[in-house]
């Protein structure tokens, strides 16, 4: 074998993994590029799923809605952003340590808002900023999941 002939054999050999590469390259970039398809689609199809979730959500969350489901029950609805203090009561029904001492005006405001959520008339407010506010609306007492109320 002459060194032309090596030389052109290298060559074609090479021509040839060259080929085999590019073909390779070429599976990988299909496979690829069908796998992002699906995720685009599947992305879309999450995307109209949570629209329509939401908007079902904002149906059956509608304050109007469930204002009707609560008088169909005979019980109070009450808006979740008219209650901005929920005390936590131990089932013992010790005070938690965290709450603020009697004296304080932000322990009468809690005080007024604990009766308000336990359906009892709080005691007469003082005068001042509080007292302009309106009352947040009276829910009935239910079973509690720290224990009895």
């Amino acid at each position: 074998m002459t060194l032309r002939n090596a030389i052109t054999t290298a060559a074609l050999i090479v021509a040839m993994l060259g080929f085999a590469g590019m073909m390779r390259i070429k599976t990988d970039v299909q496979t690829m590029d069908t796998e992002r398809r699906k995720l685009v689609n599947e992305r879309a199809e999450l995307r109209e799923t949570k629209r329509v979730l939401e908007a079902e959500w904002a149906l059956l969350a509608s304050p109007e809605r469930l204002q009707v489901l609560a008088d169909k029950a005979g019980k109070t609805y009450v808006n979740g952003s008219a209650l901005s203090y929920i005390p936590f009561r131990p089932a013992d029904g010790a005070v938690s340590p965290t709450r603020p001492s009697a004296t304080s005006p932000t322990a009468q405001v809690s005080d007024q808002r604990d009766a308000l959520v336990a359906g009892i008339k709080p005691a007469a407010t003082p005068a001042g900023p509080a007292a302009t506010s309106a009352p947040a609306p009276v829910v009935e007492p239910t079973k509690s999941i720290y224990g009895q109320q």
